[in-house]
């Protein structure tokens, strides 16, 4: 589907180079075989879209002490859609006529959510709620990676490259890791403010300890 979009892009701007117009119908055509398994699709749109919107939610909720049970709720049914989603992908990942590479890459994008949420799920069972938190944060940027993808993609062919299997397949193995490697980057420098804000505070609180003792 990100071939589509991207390739509509170019159509619209009028900038794809033959090899890439080349391209473009030879994706397009390709389509037409996910058309034919619409039961698989809409499993993996809808229960897709469904996740983005509650995981969305789920961050507004997070912090409604007096209401937890609408936060809890809201991520069961934020676990349910994407699983639809996985289960409506990994359908048409068996049952798709791309190359392995591009077949192998999605699969690589579930099981990396399946794992940070599995992850996310397991530390509030055993009460860490902070852990859950940056676990489920993974989960969502693993949730956008589809999105991620067309948007890669589309830039990469309005920059004159074509949309190839090895160009493909590339920008989906980008599309969770770079997202999650940022996240750790800014998450790391956030955690070393403040802790260096704990420590320059330290010494005349531990100074006043040590005079009460």
């Amino acid at each position: 589907m990100g071939i589509v979009v991207a390739c509509a892009g170019c159509r619209r701007r009028r900038i794809c180079a033959p090899r890439v117009r080349e391209i473009c119908r030879t994706g397009l055509a390709s389509v037409w075989h996910f058309l034919t398994r619409r039961g698989w699709l809409w499993c993996h749109l809808g229960g897709g879209a469904l996740g983005i919107a509650l995981g969305t939610l789920q961050f507004a909720t997070q912090r409604w002490r007096k209401q937890v049970w609408v936060h809890r709720w809201v991520g069961r049914a934020y676990f349910a859609g994407m699983l639809v989603a996985l289960f409506g992908a990994t359908a048409l990942i068996v049952t798709s006529p791309a190359p392995m590479a591009i077949r192998v890459a999605f699969a690589a994008t579930e099981a990396a959510w399946l794992v940070v949420a599995a992850l996310g799920l397991v530390s509030i069972r055993r009460g860490h709620l902070g852990r859950h938190r940056r676990w489920m944060m993974r989960a969502y940027l693993v949730t956008l990676a589809p999105v991620v993808f067309c948007i890669a993609l589309y830039a990469a062919v309005v920059a004159g490259m074509a949309p190839s299997p090895a160009t493909t397949a590339t920008l989906l193995w980008a599309s969770w890791p770079v997202p999650l490697l940022l996240h750790a980057v800014a998450s790391g420098s956030a955690d070393a403010r403040g802790q260096g804000a704990r420590l320059g505070a330290a010494p005349a609180g531990t100074g006043i300890a040590r005079d009460a003792g």
